[in-house]
């Protein structure tokens, strides 16, 4: 649902499809178990989230501020060291040598030990667990790089103003965005605005229609030189299985749980079979503006974003709010209703 300085092929898209139009995040809450009928303010939340994972509870904001640049530099070096180019041009980095693969086998939680990164662990906790990405005790530093990239810790910086002229001037990158935002209208209407494209286009140059399946229940992938061969049936002929050729496919879902259906090849039954299932859960509560208890536009149980808690509410935004601070051609009127979505949490590894 946000769009960081890493999403410049998003944007270029959402250009073209005159969908552009974005949003900042202005205020946020952050509700602590020691503090739950009053909240403080995120950045107040940071800089002492900061400072006890850094093992100085007691250190000024002005201290741990630098310090908090100093890692985030120590971090951007290490990450183009370990991913060279992988931020520059959008794909994959190149295979690590065995001295960076065992770098890269480290959980994040060791890799910031190893290399003294502990106050870092507020920024991670935002830009990667609080997305669903998992717990920085548990997933590897690869998959945190590929995530929080130089970029996103660079935005990071810049919204949580922690500010000072040597950590501005190296922390800066030409030309990139520095804001991390939100969609006026969603991603789902990109999504939608793509596929309405492409019927058009199919309709217009005789092609074949352009398809949208939802509803099917995939029953075997086999894949050849010829592409990846699918079969499924449909939930309304639930009887009749279908066979189709696809140049390539992606999977999005948990992979152990599929790999019976797939013509399972060396070594992918061992890398997959062992990977651990987590849920990351969304849900839209309606209620009606000016009887809600806060007026951010996010609030978050940063307490919460535990192992030992699953399933406990992690953050709700509310997105009228935010389109509120944004604009001041939003207004609430009486019977208006606003949707909070919620997020939470649960993971089969703990």
């Amino acid at each position: 649902c946000y769009l960081s300085p890493d999403y410049e092929q998003v944007v270029l898209l959402l250009q073209e499809h005159g969908l552009a139009e974005q949003m900042e995040v202005k205020k946020r809450t952050v509700w602590r178990d020691k503090n739950a009928d009053t909240g403080v303010k995120f950045r107040a939340w940071f800089y002492q989230a900061a400072k006890d994972a850094n093992g100085d509870s007691d250190a000024s904001d002005g201290s741990i501020a630098l310090e908090v640049f100093r890692q985030a530099l120590r971090y951007i070096h290490l990450h183009r060291e370990l991913l060279q180019n992988y931020t520059d041009n959008g794909f994959m980095p190149p295979r690590p040598t065995d001295e960076h693969l065992r770098e890269l086998k480290l959980t994040i939680g060791e890799f910031f030990a190893r290399h003294d990164l502990r106050a870092l662990a507020p920024v991670f906790k935002l830009a990667y667990t609080l997305q669903g990405y998992g717990f920085t005790d548990a997933e590897p530093i690869l998959y945190g790089m590929l995530w929080v990239t130089p970029k996103l810790i660079n935005a990071l910086i810049e919204q949580l103003k922690v500010r000072n002229k040597l950590g501005r001037k190296h922390l800066r990158q030409r030309g990139t965005p520095e804001s991390i935002t939100t969609l006026r209208r969603g991603f789902g209407t990109l999504f939608q605005s793509i596929v309405d494209r492409c019927q058009e286009r199919a309709g217009r140059d005789g092609e074949k229609p352009f398809r949208v399946k939802q509803q099917v229940n995939v029953t075997s992938l086999v894949r050849d030189r010829a592409g990846v061969h699918v079969g499924y049936h449909e939930s309304r002929a639930p009887d009749s299985t279908v066979n189709e050729r696809y140049d390539f496919l992606v999977l999005a879902v948990p992979m152990p749980q599929i790999l019976h259906q797939i013509d399972v090849r060396d070594g992918e039954k061992e890398a997959f079979s062992s990977l651990h299932e987590s849920t990351f859960i969304t849900s839209l509560v309606d209620y009606t503006p000016g009887k809600k208890a806060d007026e951010t536009a996010v609030d978050n149980w940063m307490d919460n974003i535990v192992p030992e808690r699953p399933l406990k509410i992690w953050a709700f935004r509310d997105t009228h709010q935010v389109m509120r601070e944004n604009s001041h051609h939003v207004h609430v009127h009486p019977h208006d209703v606003g949707t909070l979505v919620s997020y939470q949490y649960v993971s089969d590894s703990f």
